[in-house]
Order: structure tokens, then C-alpha cells, then sequence
């Protein structure tokens, strides 16, 4: 390690070691929201085609009831790979909600 990696190293420890401590003194979330949901998944035409259809897209519909009222609405991605358990999934969604107190 040269001299510089040293020095940017002492220089962020103490930042790094005062946002830890600004971490750890947020209090925790004081209310929990419980209630059904329901998802509804429907498949989606690709965005682009390819000749494995490797990558599958989804729309995604949620509907949260009871402590929390929200629409959630999404895609999902999914890829799948030749081999074994080497698959992934994304999704993003955009929610709206109201909460009840």
C-alpha cells in the first residue's frame, strides 16, 4: 500500500465511522402496516426479439388494502441461462398510497 492509499484511508475513516453513528441513532419505523394484497402478473410482448427468447418481460398490478391503501404498478424482467440456476429477475414498480392512523 503506498503512501497516498494510506492517507485518503485515514482521511475516510472518521467520515465513514461518524455517518455509522448517524445511522444507528435514527429511531426505527414506529408504525407496521398490516393487510391483504393482491398481484396480478400478465405477460408482456418483448421490448426487443431474439432468437431464444431468453429474456421475459411481465406487467405487474398490485392492489394493498387494510393500514396501508396503495396501487402499485410494474415490470418485471426475467433472463434465463443454459445453464442451471443462472437466471435473474428485476422489477420496478411506481406506488401510490395513503396510510390510515
Amino acid at each position: 500500500m503506498n503512501l497516498k492509499s494510506i492517507a485518503a484511508l485515514l482521511l475516510l475513516l472518521p467520515i465513514s465511522v461518524l455517518a455509522l453513528r448517524a445511522a444507528q441513532k435514527e429511531p426505527p419505523m414506529p408504525h407496521h402496516a398490516t393487510g391483504p394484497f393482491e398481484v396480478k402478473i400478465a405477460p408482456l410482448d418483448p421490448a426487443f426479439k431474439s432468437e431464444d427468447n431468453s429474456i421475459g418481460r411481465m406487467s405487474l398490478d398490485k392492489q394493498f388494502h387494510g393500514a396501508l391503501e396503495a396501487t402499485s404498478k410494474g415490470e418485471m424482467l426475467s433472463t434465463a441461462a443454459p445453464a442451471p440456476s443462472s437466471s435473474s429477475t428485476t422489477a420496478r414498480c411506481k406506488t401510490a398510497s395513503t396510510t390510515s392512523t
